[in-house]
């Protein structure tokens, strides 16, 4: 195989990488940006004690978290 195969299978790898990568992001910035957290911020805490209104705040940090190094894991991987 010629360096310039090599470069070409190398390139459209890379092409498909990104484009996944980009539509993955795209569809969770929609789900969680415009439907996920709306819903999550009123829901009604009414009634509930003090140690499920404080589990319930943390929940929207810990699932951010959980997605960041989702992405920053595909990063890491991909490169193997």
């Amino acid at each position: 195989m010629s360096l310039v195969e090599t470069t070409k299978k190398a390139y459209a790898g890379l092409m498909t990488t990104a484009i996944e990568l980009g539509g993955a992001l795209i569809v969770i910035a929609i789900i969680v940006g415009t439907i996920a957290i709306p819903i999550f911020l009123c829901t009604s805490t009414v009634g509930w004690g003090a140690t499920n209104i404080l589990i319930w705040g943390t929940v929207l940090i810990v699932s951010m978290a959980a997605l960041i190094m989702l992405v920053i894991g595909m990063f890491r991987h991909r490169g193997e």
